[in-house]
């Protein structure tokens, strides 16, 4: 995976995020006691998505195309 801008790569579950929310978004608990990863049940129920390139996005975003004339 190639790590540029704010992609980067959890160091505890290994999971790939396309950016740093969506790296926090996938942190849970409180620091220095019982902070952990959520699951990929748990990323999924908050309605994070893996993208086309394999990172973990916060949300799907909806493109609108125009069609050419």
């Amino acid at each position: 995976m190639n790590l540029t801008g704010s992609r980067n790569q959890c160091q505890a579950c290994k999971q790939y995020f396309n950016s740093n929310a969506a790296f926090d978004m996938h942190r849970v608990g409180e620091h220095g006691h019982d902070r952990r990863c959520r699951t990929t049940q748990e990323m999924t129920d908050k309605g994070m998505l893996v993208n086309h390139a394999g990172f973990w996005i916060t949300k799907a975003y909806d493109v609108v195309r125009e069609e050419p004339e």
